[in-house]
């Protein structure tokens, strides 16, 4: 009979496992191996090899240490597949645990390969409990960080009946959608507002401004179910304010020809304010000048709130009740100019009729010019004194600024008004913040912000934490000091540093944590250093390895 080699039909038992070993590897098959010595002959080698078949070093041999309940597990438990000659086929074993029948093939029901090594979480001692040194990060291995009020729930509780993989990470799987008062929540997907960060149901934060088309003034800050009704269901509310705030329109139909409805003079803060209203577009008159700043009842006077005297068209002036007898004398009780004639002298166009005496009066070579603010003023504004016929007297007017003006100082800053100020100016252009040099956020604020409203200016403090200036915003209520520049700095950036500015210096997870974890008020102390002060001990521990915590775990993680 011509020889045939063994490994022609058994090439692939060669290559790894025993055959493979360097027991094995290069021997003749017929060492071990004899065939064509009746059924029961021994073609798998065993009473060759010292030991027999319980005696087989499974980890030299097969690359695979039989540990703890595998160590006493009979081999045939394991190897249950036959081969054609009825003998136990022991090569080609897989090493994953429910793969080759041993055990239940993904009882988690994972989709992943890498979560299907069991020995991540358990040990081969027991199945149960799992090991304490377990391989398994939810932050890192899964979609879903635990955060918050996620922390501290047992895996039990969103894993029922062992289902370790979640089909979707949605607040839904785990929790009961509640019964909102809008039916329109009940349709927006929850991340929108609540957040495990907030640690309950009860918390929630809807940025209007951004997520919608309407944004929040500060009249709308009001309770969502005051506009997302029940009875609207789950539409949208309209943006119209006649249609939230219904009932008699206070105006009547004066303003019904007026595009935008009421909110073309009204903003949302507050109704009595008017924001705005488009006089040159919505009327025959664009205002102008003073006109432009004075009140709309100084013009449009009513008998009631809500009524505005209607002109029927007529600009002129004269035909203003302010303006009726403007310039009026015994001879003349309605004025002696016409409406026509206002213009001719008065706002500049056309120029008045003696720009020769104007111009030596008030000239650039003058004693007095008028320029910047002082052009605009009116003369009779500084004109003011009146002859025996009660005309106007144009001499003998003194050019010092409290002539004119009340020194809004009250004396605080001496007579020396040209210090500061510039003629026909009445910013302090020519003041320089020398003695206290202003930078970040202090160059932004206004003058009154920290000097009052008696514009005395000298006394302001200059230490954040004064009463008059950051003290009584002190969101720590005075448990971290009056040197608030340790942590803050002018432009609002906090340069705190744990490392540096604490006693508890933050390394391993403790980098990652958010301030509020650890301190849930802004005061921040006291708080405390041991491990047992914020981390409840363990159930795993059964109460029997006290609050020490660091003699077994480091802030790189619990395991």
């Amino acid at each position: 009979m011509q020889s045939v080699q063994c490994s022609g039909c058994h090439d692939a038992l060669v290559q790894r496992g025993l055959h493979a070993s360097p027991l094995v590897r290069g021997r003749a098959c017929n060492v071990c191996h004899h065939d064509h010595k009746g059924a029961r002959f021994d073609m798998q080698g065993w009473r060759y090899l010292k030991g027999g078949m319980a005696g087989f070093d499974h980890a030299a041999l097969a690359s695979w240490a039989l540990k703890g309940r595998h160590a006493a597990t009979p081999c045939v438990r394991c190897h249950t597949g036959t081969m054609a000659s009825g003998s136990t086929r022991f090569a080609g074993l897989s090493t994953t645990c429910g793969a080759s029948g041993c055990h239940q093939a993904n009882p988690h029901r994972f989709a992943g390969p890498e979560f299907l090594r069991c020995d991540r979480c358990h040990g081969e001692a027991v199945w149960k409990p799992m090991r304490l040194d377990r391989d398994f990060d939810h932050d890192r291995d899964t979609k879903l960080p635990l955060v918050g009020a996620h922390r501290g729930v047992r895996c039990i509780d969103c894993h029922p009946k062992n289902e370790l993989a979640l089909a979707k990470a949605e607040c839904s799987t785990c929790h009961a959608t509640p019964s909102h008062k809008s039916p329109l929540f009940d349709k927006r997907a929850c991340e929108l507002c609540h957040a495990p960060a907030m640690k309950t149901f009860a918390a929630y934060r809807f940025d209007h401004d951004a997520q919608t088309k309407f944004p929040l003034d500060a009249g709308h800050r009001i309770a969502c179910v005051r506009c997302h009704t029940p009875k609207l269901g789950a539409a949208v509310p309209s943006t119209r304010c006649e249609d939230c705030h219904p009932g008699k329109a206070p105006h009547g139909k004066r303003f019904d020809s007026v595009p935008g409805g009421c909110a073309s003079c009204h903003a949302a803060s507050k109704w009595t304010s008017v924001a705005s209203f488009a006089h040159g577009t919505h009327t025959k008159l664009s205002l102008a000048g003073k006109h432009a700043v004075i009140a709309c009842r100084d013009c449009h006077r009513a008998t009631g709130p809500g009524n505005f005297e209607d002109f029927h068209g007529q600009t002129g002036c004269k035909e203003c009740h302010a303006h009726a007898t403007v310039h009026a004398d015994a001879q003349h009780p309605t004025g002696r100019f016409t409406t026509q004639q206002c213009t001719q002298c008065h706002q500049g166009s056309p120029p008045p009729r003696s720009p020769n005496l104007l111009s030596i009066a008030h000239g650039p070579s003058s004693t007095f010019p008028l320029v910047k603010g002082h052009r605009a003023v009116l003369c009779t504004q500084c004109h003011v004194e009146r002859d025996a016929r009660g005309r106007t007297v144009f001499d003998r007017l003194s050019v010092e600024c409290g002539r004119c003006h009340e020194d809004a100082h009250r004396g605080a800053l001496g007579g020396q008004c040209a210090t500061c100020h510039q003629s026909g100016i009445w910013d302090a252009v020519k003041f320089e913040h020398t003695t206290y040099a202003l930078e970040g956020d202090h160059r932004d604020l206004t003058c009154v912000t920290c000097h009052g409203t008696d514009k005395k200016f000298k006394g302001a403090p200059r230490r954040c934490a004064d009463a008059a200036c950051h003290g009584r915003d002190d969101v720590h209520r005075g448990q971290l000091g009056g040197t608030c520049d340790r942590c803050h700095l002018a432009n609002g950036d906090n340069r705190f540093n744990h490392a540096i500015s604490s006693k508890f210096k933050l390394d391993g997870r403790h980098r990652g944590v958010a301030c509020e974890d650890c301190h849930p008020s802004r005061e921040f102390k006291p708080r405390p250093f041991a491990c047992a002060g914020c981390h409840p001990e363990p159930r795993a521990h059964f109460g029997k390895y006290g609050t020490w915590c660091e003699r077994c775990h480091t802030t790189k993680g619990w395991r």
